[in-house]
């Protein structure tokens, strides 16, 4: 299956701890696993997003990113598992996604 963890920092990402994030509750990201799309959904503030490979080479990055719905395209990425983080000033959120 896939997981997620959530971590808020208070002091500049020091320590980190998991909590509720209220901010990522409605976030949804589908399909997992994918062929070509995936899309983010639910959140209702900018955002940073990150998409790394399995070896934590930056493959994808935008920044400011407005969309309450973001459909990203990976088709051209090779198959295996990346790891996608979406930062906010508050908060940051790690996913892990297949790729077909």
């Amino acid at each position: 299956g896939v997981g997620y963890e959530v971590y808020k920092t208070t002091n500049g990402g020091l320590t980190s701890v998991s909590n509720n994030a209220t901010l990522f509750q409605n976030l949804r990201l589908y399909p997992n696993p994918t062929t070509k799309n995936f899309v983010i959904e639910g959140i209702n503030k900018p955002f940073d997003l990150s998409i790394y490979n399995s070896i934590g080479q930056l493959l994808y990055k935008e920044n400011e990113v407005l969309e309450s719905y973001k459909s990203i395209d990976v088709g051209k990425f090779k198959t295996g598992l990346f790891f996608i983080r979406i930062k906010t000033e508050e908060e940051t959120f790690h996913y892990n996604l297949m790729k077909q």
